[in-house]
């Protein structure tokens, strides 16, 4: 027929081939693989989703039986699973409730739905399958599964709501941290947690999320359900579905309680002490003002007996004079040892860099001016670099090198040693000396004030260097010990940054 219009068919069997060319063309137009297939499992047709799925050619799928499309493990009872779909033939999912898998030419296989549906023809019943491979939509369905579990299973309240604030879901975090129950919270206002004067909270920052601003992590404070308010840190997201359109807002709230708590108390504490410090200080100062004056009395009017009356002393009265002199001086060390100890341990720390090895050569040069006769070998490493407070890594060395050079006095060669090595995998520093050294037994007296492994009589000192050197190495963040043995020196180690923060 020639109207402008396509061949319509006019005979039966016109209609019948017509038929067939469009159930042909609707099977190619499948987005599934396709595949019919007679009653004694032989495939009769295959469509072009067929051929790319299982990597057959379609000429060499059509007359095979349908289990080369079955894993191995599965083909001993598939036939018996065909036979019973023949004898009861109706469009059914294959294998309701199993998970099923299909194998393609190369061996891989692949999870897979499959429906089967009869279709009866002149030649006898057959089956067609659509037949989809599943990995994807299982991945991404397992993938959901595990973060359901992870959000359920968080100790953190995890609340999704909608863009007015209404909540969607509720984890067993929020129950445990808030009190209700998920029941009593989904489709319920989020304000609900909100202590007054904090209503106004979600909506703005929902807000500045719309507007593209960055919300860091915040502390806040919620209401639970039995009125007590509680510390939490809050970390708000927004939501977007598939479409990528913004339909809601992801809560994470953190009880923060306990921290916060802990923070207010060495808050609290923190404070206390400084008072402490504060009037022990002011303490300190004015009783040392005091002495003072009463400690210069005592030695001027010792030192004038000494010339004044000279002649009228016989010489156990001018010892016992010269005894009250150096008791009233070593006191007067004694005070400015605990002022400066005091003056240590307040004050803001400087972080700079420093050369330790320049500092201690300065020390080294001091020693030896004021005692031009000792002869002690010193020797200092290179690039001994510190990250601190130069002053006070100062102070700290003066008093380790001093020390090092008073107890090597009675060695016929003394030797002093600065220098770093590496231990437990930190830069660790070391003042070393060969002279009297001390009995390990008592190290943990080294570090105290006034303590004395030594006798006034041996070694002059008021015992509180070593006390010094620990504050200052402290408050370095630092760690300071001691190895030695009586008569065979010494070993001061110690700890200090060895960098600055990064810029």
């Amino acid at each position: 027929m020639a109207n402008g219009r396509d061949h319509q068919p006019t005979t039966l069997d016109d209609l019948r081939v017509t038929v067939a060319a469009d159930a042909t063309a609707f099977l190619e137009a499948a987005p599934d693989a396709m595949v019919i297939v007679r009653r004694d499992g032989r495939i009769l047709f295959a469509n072009g989703q067929a051929e790319r799925l299982f990597g057959y050619p379609r000429d060499e799928l059509i007359g095979q039986l349908v289990d080369v499309l079955v894993p191995a493990r599965y083909r001993g009872a598939h036939p018996g699973h065909r036979a019973g779909f023949f004898d009861t033939p109706r469009a059914r999912p294959m294998g309701a409730g199993v998970e099923l898998y299909a194998v393609r030419k190369d061996g891989t296989e692949f999870p897979a739905e499959i429906s089967l549906g009869p279709v009866a023809t002149a030649h006898g019943s057959v089956v067609s399958a659509a037949i989809r491979d599943v990995t994807e939509r299982n991945r991404v369905a397992q993938a959901r599964a595990e973060l359901a579990a992870i959000v359920d299973s968080s100790d953190d309240a995890i609340i999704a709501e909608t863009l007015d604030g209404m909540v969607r879901s509720w984890n067993r975090g929020a129950e445990r941290i808030f009190g209700y129950t998920a029941a009593e919270m989904i489709g319920r206002p989020v304000a609900a947690l909100l202590p007054p004067g904090r209503v106004g909270e979600g909506p703005t920052i929902i807000a500045q999320l719309l507007r593209g601003d960055r919300v860091a992590p915040f502390e806040s404070v919620r209401r639970r359900k039995d009125g007590q308010d509680i510390d939490v840190s809050v970390t708000i997201s927004l939501i977007r579905d598939v479409h990528g359109q913004i339909v809601g807002a992801s809560k994470v709230a953190r009880d923060i309680s306990d921290r916060k708590r802990a923070e207010r108390a060495l808050a609290a504490a923190k404070e206390a002490t400084d008072v402490a410090n504060r009037e022990l200080e002011a303490f300190s100062y004015s009783v040392a003002h005091d002495l003072r004056a009463p400690l210069r009395g005592i030695d001027g009017f010792s030192l004038a007996l000494l010339e004044d009356c000279h002649d009228a002393l016989d010489a156990t009265g001018q010892r016992y004079l010269r005894r009250v002199r150096e008791l009233t001086q070593h006191m007067a060390q004694l005070i400015e040892s605990l002022l400066s100890l005091a003056r240590i341990t307040r004050g803001e720390l400087r972080h700079e860099r420093v050369d330790l090895g320049a500092a201690a050569r300065a020390t080294v040069e001091r020693l030896r001016t004021i005692q031009p006769d000792r002869q002690v070998e010193v020797g200092i490493a290179d690039d001994l670099i510190a990250w601190g407070d130069g002053r006070l890594l100062g102070v700290a060395l003066d008093n380790l090198l001093g020390n090092a050079w008073k107890f090597t006095r009675d060695h016929a060669a003394p030797r002093i040693e600065l220098g770093a090595g590496a231990f437990d995998g930190a830069r660790t520093y070391f003042v070393r000396d060969n002279g009297a050294g001390f009995d390990m037994a008592h190290a943990a007296k080294l570090f105290g004030v006034f303590q004395r492994l030594h006798s006034p009589d041996q070694f002059e000192g008021t015992g509180i260097g070593l006390a010094t050197v620990q504050r200052i190495i402290r408050r370095h963040g630092g760690r300071i010990w001691a190895d030695g043995a009586v008569g065979a020196g010494a070993t001061f180690y110690f700890t200090v940054p060895t960098q600055g923060p990064p810029p």
